[in-house]
């Protein structure tokens, strides 16, 4: 097994737009190989500025074909069935 490396980022904004970065090319490395990509979406204040740098790190990368991506909504709370 080998051990975990461990980022700090000086601020949000610079952790989503490596987060961004790296997904857009993943997202383009899984589609070349042949491979619809999925990805899971959260909410949160992290999540969003996250969606957002994708936006931004998307521009110029026509090698994503952001139609043959699979996307999942997720939610980690917990709440009764009947919840508002």
């Amino acid at each position: 097994m080998t051990k975990p490396e461990i980022e700090t980022f000086p601020s949000p904004e610079a952790l989503a737009a490596a987060v961004a970065g790296r997904l857009v090319i993943r997202l383009a490395a899984v589609q070349a190989a042949g491979r619809t990509p999925a990805v899971g979406l959260t909410g949160g204040t992290i999540a969003v500025k996250i969606h957002e740098a994708v936006v931004a790190a998307s521009e110029g990368h026509e090698d994503v074909d952001w139609s043959s991506v699979d996307f999942w909504w997720g939610d980690e709370r917990y709440v009764p069935a009947d919840d508002d």
